[in-house]
Formats: structure tokens, sequence, C-alpha cells
């Protein structure tokens, strides 16, 4: 039987911002091709792991992705492993959210997240 489990927000994937029973991510894709690309990859890691997040695209390049059980209306510990892998995910990021967001690690490249950062 699953169980609801309560994580302090300080314990959630890095990329994630907690709404009580719920971990959320939004970010701008750099266009609307990157933003379904990003929901493409994220839906079949979803299938492999059997556990489905709330995802949208809204505008042209606004992607949001909300995690949750809701067979028990609250948050599982599937929800933080398909949380943290999906950070693993490659994102093509607006290159102006992206500057006004510099602390972003989600979804880039190691070697770019350190160029983005002025970290040589």
């Amino acid at each position: 039987r699953t169980q609801q489990l309560q994580y302090p927000p300080d314990k959630n994937p890095p990329s994630m911002l907690s709404l009580g029973d719920k971990i959320s991510r939004t970010f701008k894709a750099k266009n609307f091709a990157a933003g379904i690309d990003f929901i493409n990859q994220i839906g079949a890691l979803a299938e492999a792991e059997g556990h489905h997040p709330d995802l949208s695209l809204s505008g042209w390049n606004t992607v949001t992705v909300v995690m949750w059980t809701h067979s028990i209306q609250g948050l599982d510990i599937n929800d933080f492993i398909v949380a943290a892998k999906s950070d693993l995910i490659r994102v093509t990021y607006s290159p102006k959210w992206l500057r006004e967001h510099p602390n972003v690690t989600a979804g880039v490249p190691p070697a770019a997240a350190t160029q983005e950062q002025g970290i040589a």
C-alpha cells in the first residue's frame, strides 16, 4: 500500500518547488519544439517508471511539471524518483529565462552549467 509522504522543501529534487501536497517545476523552453521535446522525453521516462506527472505546455514555450500521486492525494516516493530522474533530461531553455535563473542545473550538461555561471 502507498503511504503519503511529507518531505521538507529542502529535500525536494533541486528543480522542484514544494506546493504542499505536490512538487512542481516550471520553466521557459527556447521555443515550442524544445518544450514539446522535453514533454516527450519526460513522458517516456514516466512510462518506463509507471508513474505519470501532470505536464503542460502553455503559451508557446512555458513548460510545467507537477508531481503528486493522485490515488493518495499527496506525495509518494515515486514522485521524488521521477522528479530526480527528470532533472537529468536535457532541456533547451530560453536563453533569456536561463540568464534570469542562473542557478538552474536541471537539464543543463555540467560543462554548459559552469559556462553559464562564468566558471571555467
